[in-house]
């Protein structure tokens, strides 16, 4: 279950804009900070470790 997560990434922030200029595109790609609650009963807890990155959904419908 997600807990929270900022309303942009943090690039939208940024002060400098990157400069690429016609034809020199560079791919960024664009991370998001989202807090997440883990039932402590959660079926392989003990494998996980800071850093890990994740697949989320967010169903909006609800």
């Amino acid at each position: 279950m997600w807990n929270r997560f900022p309303p942009a990434a943090g690039s939208e922030f940024s002060v400098l804009k990157p400069d690429n200029p016609t034809g020199n595109f560079t791919k960024v790609v664009q991370r998001i900070a989202v807090r997440i609650t883990i039932d402590p009963n959660q079926k392989g807890i003990e494998n996980l470790r800071p850093g890990m990155s994740v697949i989320t959904s967010v169903d909006t419908d609800s």
